[in-house]
């Protein structure tokens, strides 16, 4: 399989496409970040939580192509809700600045943040989906950091709570995930396993830029 020229072959045209549809999804965003702004900036909000709402909105997005941005927003809101005493988006804005911290590559900082936002997450009713992120980035985290136990206990924590709801495309990020980590910890059989499992549920969810990560991960590891 890692020498199999027909999926190198699909893995770069998968990469194009991804090219293209990533083009489309940048005008839209932009589109999204200026009504935003707009509102902000407007500053007439009903109350202290559709700030904040906003607010996350506008972290969210940024988080995928503007850590800078990102960061400032979810400081903003960890301020606010901190002041408010609104837990919900104290939890929020922990996890949004955990999630940066990875992407900086800060991964014992990030580990801080999201284990709080964990903590929070699990204190709040009606919280179970916004708990089940929060652990999986923290897992992500985890991984990074060779401590494979914590992570893989979160991540099947996170695969039992998305298999019980029927979430394909999340079964299929936790099982990628969980293919990572085996193949870091050394465990080509399994990182396989898991991978393979994975790119059936991309394929089915027309999923193609987790396919072209699977696809990598197998031609690479």
């Amino acid at each position: 399989m890692k020498n199999n020229s027909n999926m190198r072959l699909v893995f770069i045209l998968i990469s194009v496409l991804i090219v293209n549809l990533s083009g489309i999804d940048a005008r839209c965003q932009s589109q999204k970040i200026d009504s935003l702004n707009l509102l902000i900036s407007s500053k007439k909000f009903k109350n202290v939580n559709e700030k904040l709402e906003i607010l996350d909105k506008l972290c969210n997005i940024y988080i995928e192509s503007d850590l800078v941005n990102a960061e400032k927003f979810a400081n903003e809101i960890l301020q606010i809700s901190s002041k408010s005493n609104n837990r919900i988006f104290k939890a929020k804005a922990n996890e949004s600045i955990g999630r940066i911290l990875y992407l900086q590559g800060r991964i014992d900082s990030s580990i801080i943040f999201l284990k709080k936002a964990v903590e929070i997450f699990s204190e709040l009713q009606n919280s179970t989906k916004q708990l089940v992120e929060a652990k999986t980035y923290l897992a992500n985290s985890y991984r990074i950091v060779a401590k494979y136990d914590e992570s893989i206990e979160l991540y099947n924590q996170a695969l039992k709570y998305y298999e019980s709801i029927d979430d394909k495309v999340w079964i299929a990020k936790i099982l990628a995930n969980i293919g990572s980590l085996y193949y870091s910890a050394g465990n080509q059989s399994k990182g396989e396993e898991y991978t393979l499992r994975a790119l059936e549920l991309q394929r089915k969810t027309k999923d193609l830029q987790g396919e072209s990560v699977s696809l990598v991960n197998l031609v690479v590891f």
